[in-house]
């Protein structure tokens, strides 16, 4: 925990209430785009809070009492507590039963499958996309 800063957070990384339009008085056959939309983006937020909140989980569970990683090679653990402080979180009660897997790592960014020319190295023309130049005229030198 960070020295300078040693005093008491409360509601520290508390969840914000999350809107119920389905609850409210709501024309839904009026806005039927909005409420793909937003139905959408619950959706997505409920998966982000879910990823987090076992992210937290798995943190907690990976720390002594002093604050720092059990293990020094696991970097997920570090990372977070850089980031947060973790003695002061508290699991949401809705989250609270999530069973953490092995789902906790980061995904992996997928790397696109492109043929890569070295221009510098190769000087051959081959994989390159090329067209005849009609609009310039050939040089030739006059008798």
């Amino acid at each position: 925990m960070n020295e300078q800063y040693n005093y008491l957070q409360e509601d520290y990384l508390k969840r914000q209430p999350r809107v119920n339009v389905r609850a409210m008085n709501y024309n839904f056959e009026q806005f039927k785009e909005y409420t793909k939309i937003y139905e959408d983006a619950r959706v997505k937020d409920d998966k982000q809070s879910e990823k987090f909140w076992k992210l937290v989980k798995y943190v907690q569970a990976n720390v002594d009492e002093n604050g720092k990683p059990k293990e020094l090679s696991n970097l997920i653990v570090r990372d977070f507590v850089r980031k947060y402080q973790v003695e002061l979180i508290d699991i949401p009660e809705e989250f609270k039963d999530l069973r953490v897997d092995s789902d906790v790592l980061p995904e992996k960014m997928p790397q696109t499958i492109r043929k890569r020319v070295f221009t510098r190295t190769d000087k051959s023309l081959k994989d390159y996309h090329v067209w005849k130049s009609v609009d310039r005229g050939l040089l030739t030198q006059s008798p």
